[in-house]
């Protein structure tokens, strides 16, 4: 008797120590939470899908200079089928909204010629997967890398002449809403000059990075 409550205590503190499974959002489900799929299954499956998606097309955008229909709309659709099909009409609310938030960050680079559409649909995937609040900081955090990839490239190059020129062509771009929006510092315009780098590889990144931080938690309060 006194060895099963010794043994039931220690399971009890064993139990209290460890860190909750928690769903991808942050919430750790209730009890009788009735879920399709274990919220780490769920991450994982999340998880390989967003690898495989940014493995593929930035093989296509670094071959094709595009990412192709198909891919990006798979991606999105299964993220909001998972999404739905594990927390319901919430999780397709958090999954559209993801979707929404990128497409409205992206699409006026788009507009001013600074993205390729296959671009701002390809995070727009991402955001049915990840929701609104990942899918800002992974754009976020691949403006900071996609910068930093493109000036090594140039200064790898010795090209100091390259790197004045383009930050010139870019005050330029800002100086006037006319100059914004025409092909003044375009994707196409800077490839031509320098080489374009396909926009989906610190895309890619980015996302991945904040991703395996949020799973993992080495990343506290991503």
């Amino acid at each position: 008797m006194v060895c099963r409550l010794v043994t039931s205590h220690l399971a009890d503190g064993e139990r209290r120590l460890r860190p909750p499974v928690r769903d991808f959002d942050g919430v750790v489900p209730a009890k009788d939470a009735n879920y399709a799929m274990s919220p780490w299954f769920f991450q994982i499956l999340m998880l390989t899908v967003i690898a495989a998606t940014a493995a593929l097309a930035c093989l296509s955008d670094y071959r094709h200079h595009r990412i192709p229909n198909w891919l990006v709309a798979s991606a999105a659709g299964f993220g909001l089928i998972a999404h739905a099909v594990q927390h319901g009409l919430g999780g397709l609310t958090f999954a559209l909204a993801g979707i929404g938030l990128a497409f409205a960050c992206m699409l006026p680079l788009w507009f001013m010629r600074m993205m390729g559409a296959g671009d701002v649909k390809f995070m727009a995937a991402v955001g049915a997967w990840v929701g609104p609040q990942l899918v800002l900081q992974s754009m976020i955090l691949a403006a900071l890398l996609g910068g930093a990839i493109a000036l090594a490239m140039m200064l790898a190059r010795g090209n100091w002449s390259a790197v004045r020129a383009n930050f010139g062509v870019m005050a330029l771009k800002f100086s006037s809403a006319r100059s914004a929006f025409s092909d003044i510092g375009s994707v196409g315009s800077l490839g031509r000059s320098n080489g374009a780098m396909p926009y989906a590889i610190p895309l890619s990144l980015g996302t991945l990075c904040v991703l395996v931080c949020k799973m993992t938690g080495w990343w506290e309060g991503i």
